[in-house]
């Protein structure tokens, strides 16, 4: 595998970077499908993907290198399709109730109007790829979007 794009991290020196430890870290972190009403779902998931998921370490390990793959799923709802449901909600309020929808109303019904479409949104699932250098002690993630970023380092 290439690195196409990288951002590279500086780890702290004494830092115990061993394949059995980085394992029993991950071991909670495992990449379980997003539930249906929330919108983003990750988790940790083999770097070797030719490999059966029972028998995949979480961590490939090689001369010094850590090897990890983290696998992210988000909810893809477009913003348009929001935007007419609300403006349908909010012009049926207009029309039965005959008065005006104030601005915190319209808020709460774009969050119910998200919470009903999100068990029927696509998802998209994304791999980061990344290794720790154990010898200069660095870690190398395969992406330079700071969303990307974000998910790896939280």
């Amino acid at each position: 595998m290439w690195f196409k794009q990288i951002q590279y991290f500086q780890l702290k020196t004494g830092l115990p970077y061993q394949t059995e430890y980085l394992e029993e870290a991950l071991a909670n972190l495992i990449f379980e499908p997003c539930l249906p009403s929330l919108p983003i779902g990750m988790g940790f998931i083999s770097p070797l993907a030719h490999q059966s998921e029972e028998e995949a370490p979480l961590v490939h390990a090689a001369n010094g290198f850590m090897m990890l793959c983290l696998q992210v799923e988000e909810k893809i709802l477009p913003s348009t399709v929001v935007r007419q449901a609300l403006q349908e909600r909010i012009k049926q309020i207009e029309l039965s109730q005959k008065r005006k929808v104030p601005y915190k109303e319209k808020q709460a019904l774009q969050a119910d109007i998200i919470a009903t479409l999100l068990p029927r949104a696509f998802s998209r699932l994304k791999q980061i790829y990344a290794y720790v250098d154990t010898k200069q002690n660095y870690l190398i993630l395969n992406t330079v979007n700071p969303k990307e970023v974000g998910y790896f380092l939280n």
